[in-house]
């Protein structure tokens, strides 16, 4: 028997010609078996190539309401997941990146089977090793974390409208998805499963977005910079007075001025990090208070063959 509840599937996908119209129809078959109402949305994230073509024609092959959200430019999953979900009207939300589907479709419906036991937020974590900077990250905002986030890498999740409504409620545009959910406050949990392939997962722009946008995470979900900032001032004040201290008992000027050099130069390197993390905050800051969804959209598109 179909389940009756309404889903929306909110897909991401960027320069993907070769692979997204097979994979949607198999998304949408597989969907087709276990829900009674669905819809599917995609978000095509400026795609150069013959993507959207594509996409199209996966639309005009199905049954179910099928849109197309084409974004102005390059913007991210964070924000094209976002687009998605502002346009979706299900009781549960399925995002998928396109992109990383290495699993077994199976998984959509096992998402869905631990909601159905009270869950809100269900996510999909592969089993599989993750690079140093993944690590150094997840590390970093779980260790500092505002809360005990235990955060993992995900590849798919499945959201109840209420723990979304919660989170279109919080204040601000500089939002992880993955840590307001956690600040719902509602029951989550993670299926960890075995990926079919060993390819590498695709991320989203070039090392220096990408340790930007970790910088941001770690400003706004952390006390990384509090504590930093602690640990270096009390680093700096014990070495200062230790050095005056050696200096004045062994009567050395020369040896006092070295060190004293040698401090602001410690000194001025605290400063310019401590910095670079203010200046973060402002544009964080900034950037939450400005009107707007946090995303440009060029054109949406409905195509269905109801």
């Amino acid at each position: 028997m179909k389940k009756q509840s309404f889903v929306s599937l909110v897909a991401y996908v960027y320069e993907e010609e070769s692979t997204v119209k097979n994979l949607v129809l198999r998304i949408y078959n597989y969907l087709d078996r276990y829900f009674e109402n669905f819809e599917i949305i995609i978000i095509d994230d400026a795609s150069r190539d013959g993507t959207i073509k594509e996409i199209v024609k996966a639309g005009e092959s199905v049954f179910v309401p099928f849109t197309l959200i084409t974004m102005a430019w390059k913007q991210g999953v964070e924000a094209g997941i976002k687009a998605g979900i502002d346009l979706s009207i299900g009781d549960f939300v399925y995002e998928i990146d396109l992109r990383n589907v290495d699993y077994s479709l199976k998984l959509l419906r096992d998402l869905m089977d631990k909601a159905d036991q009270g869950y809100d937020v269900v996510a999909g974590s592969a089993q599989r090793f993750q690079g140093l900077g993944t690590r150094i990250f997840y590390m970093m905002v779980n260790i500092a974390g505002h809360l005990k986030y235990d955060l993992k890498p995900e590849n798919v999740r499945l959201v109840s409208r209420r723990a979304i409504n919660a989170t279109v409620r919080a204040k601000g545009r500089s939002r992880y998805r993955k840590i307001l959910y956690k600040y719902t406050g509602f029951k989550n949990t993670l299926i960890k499963y075995t990926p079919k392939s060993k390819s590498k997962i695709k991320r989203d722009g070039s090392l220096i977005t990408r340790l930007s946008f970790a910088l941001d995470v770690v400003v706004s979900y952390s006390n990384i910079p509090v504590i930093f900032s602690s640990v270096l001032l009390v680093i700096f004040a014990l070495s200062f007075v230790v050095s005056l201290v050696f200096a004045f008992i062994q009567l050395n000027f020369e040896i006092l001025i070295k060190l004293t050099i040698l401090m602001g130069i410690f000194g001025f390197t605290g400063m310019l990090t401590l910095s670079v993390f203010i200046i973060k905050y402002l544009e964080t800051i900034l950037r939450d208070t400005k009107e707007g969804s946090g995303y440009i959209i060029r054109s949406i598109e409905r195509i269905n063959n109801e």
